[in-house]
């Protein structure tokens, strides 16, 4: 029977029927695997260590149902907010391009004064500064 299955004699067994003792756990966890059950459910004398509450779920609510034309405004809503995430990320991926952009314009006017390269370079900055702000204001 069990005693042979546990590797118990049959007065454990016993004992632990008349709660004279319980079972180690290792013993506790070879239960749960041959009788199919949780630890749990042993240690606490088939008691569930849970309860579900069926008051926390009300049925009187059931979902409301949304009018077609709501739907659709929701749908294009979410449709051009999408596009103006898109074009956000895009400029702002794109913003270095501008600094990267004019300081290679100013290092190939080779022939320009040092102020005509500074006045490119803030352009760039500046250029820079501006699609990063359109970017975040998409947003």
């Amino acid at each position: 029977g069990l005693a042979e299955k546990m590797n118990v004699s049959r007065q454990a067994v016993s004992k632990w029927e008349s709660d004279q003792s319980i079972p180690d756990i290792e013993k506790i966890v070879n239960l749960s695997e041959l009788f199919g059950v949780t630890t749990d459910y042993l240690l606490k004398s088939g008691a569930p260590s849970f309860e579900i509450k069926t008051v926390d779920i009300p049925v009187e609510d059931p979902l409301p149902i949304l009018p077609d034309e709501l739907v659709q405004k929701y749908l294009s809503t979410a449709k051009k907010s999408s596009q103006f995430r898109a074009l956000s990320i895009a400029l702002a991926i794109f913003s270095p391009a501008c600094i990267s952009f004019c300081s290679a314009l100013s290092g190939f006017l080779i022939g320009a004064s040092d102020k005509m390269q500074l006045i490119i370079s803030l352009i760039g900055f500046a250029a820079t500064i501006v699609v990063l702000a359109i970017s975040f204001g998409l947003l």
